[in-house]
């Protein structure tokens, strides 16, 4: 019976191993664009329950500006004036191994993409964002910023040159800058009444929204001019930080 009881323990503990090595199924919420082939960009994405994907496009990208301005969508949507999109070769949605494909029609010489080198050529420029979204937030992205030569005699479009950056690369264009000469206290809050947060057994997900408030502990404060303010009650700002490929 002892003999029994030690082969029992040992097989208990190779068990217990075998649990504490196997690891635990992490969401997927990458995002990569793995080059520009011609008049095409393949992507890959995660595949998470919940994730649901769009190829976008805006005249630059968030790296080259603070400002931007959105010209369409080309997946699921075929939106942008002057582009017509293939998505035969959308092979997963959401997922692996993606491509997407485009041609431009002449109604891309009236937007803001199209420049005319007054040489016989035009420069055709934008940026596409592949995003993985949960629900309506953008939970994480790639960029390829593109150039086309286009040949105005014989209409024939070449790719120049093209650049990918991801979501880690750029700096949020909601950065907020406040001088002054004092103590700055940071803390996660409820953005709608500035409240510290509490442990409340919440647990945030891929795609959370998270809000830190800054306050100036005390009364008085100064400015950069030697100005000593007053507040007359704590004063907070709110900023929500995108966090990408996080595993949960």
């Amino acid at each position: 019976m002892a003999h029994n009881n030690k082969l029992f323990s040992s097989y208990a503990i190779w068990l217990l191993l075998l649990v504490v090595w196997i690891p635990a199924s992490l969401a997927d919420w990458s995002v990569s664009i793995t080059g520009v082939y011609g008049l095409s960009i393949d992507f890959d994405t995660g595949n998470d329950a919940g994730a649901t994907m769009k190829v976008e496009v805006f005249d630059v990208c968030r790296v080259d500006s603070a400002t931007r301005s959105s010209m369409g969508e080309l997946f699921p949507g075929d939106t942008v004036t002057g582009m017509d999109h293939d998505t035969n070769a959308i092979a997963n949605d959401p997922g692996c191994c993606n491509k997407i494909a485009y041609t431009f029609n002449s109604a891309i010489n009236t937007t803001s993409l199209y420049t005319d080198n007054m040489d016989g050529t035009a420069t055709i420029h934008f940026c596409a964002q592949v995003g993985l979204y949960n629900g309506g937030t953008l939970s994480n992205l790639a960029e390829v910023r593109v150039e086309y030569t286009k040949d105005l005699s014989t209409q024939d479009v070449s790719l120049s040159t093209y650049t990918i950056t991801t979501a880690a690369e750029f700096t949020d264009a909601s950065d907020t800058t406040i001088n002054f000469d004092g103590t700055l206290s940071a803390y996660f809050c409820n953005p709608s009444t500035f409240a510290l947060l509490t442990d409340n057994g919440f647990k945030t997900t891929q795609g959370s929204t998270i809000s830190v408030c800054y306050k100036i502990p005390g009364m008085y404060y100064y400015r950069d001019d030697g100005c000593l303010c007053c507040l007359v009650s704590y004063s907070c700002l709110t900023m929500s930080y995108f966090l990408p490929s996080l595993l949960y």
